[in-house]
């Protein structure tokens, strides 16, 4: 992995609140003014973990990480190729000015997949 991309963290501020999400462990941080959580995907009993760095448009259906939509108030994202046990999963999220939609998609019909919340979890993007 380039040494620039050893800390993948998207971060989006609104004003409101802030969000970041570190990509290698799918964590998600979101605060406010007086209030922090944090919450992350998982699946059977582990962990979700973020795609790998890879720059082939030919390998698992093309980069990782997409912006799908963009306007004034909306961001709507989609990461691809999320190991999530021994499944391979997509996380959808939209970002609006007051507030996070998330969804944990699997491949496979069988998959079942939740968010774990934590204040007791440290990652990079934590404050």
């Amino acid at each position: 992995m380039p040494s620039n991309n050893h800390k993948r963290i998207l971060f989006f501020f609104t004003g409101i609140f802030n969000l970041t999400l570190d990509m290698d462990n799918l964590m998600f941080n979101l605060s406010t003014p007086g209030s922090s959580r944090t919450f992350w995907p998982r699946a059977l009993g582990s962990d979700c973990q973020g795609p790998q760095d890879v720059h082939d448009s030919d390998f698992l259906r093309g980069y990782p990480v997409r912006l799908v939509r963009q306007r004034r108030y909306l961001h709507h994202w989609l990461i691809v190729n999320a190991s999530c046990a021994d499944n391979t999963a997509s996380l959808e999220f939209r970002i609006w000015r007051k507030c996070v939609d998330v969804h944990l998609i699997g491949d496979q019909p069988q998959f079942s997949g939740n968010f774990q919340e934590s204040s007791g979890r440290t990652g990079y993007g934590d404050s």
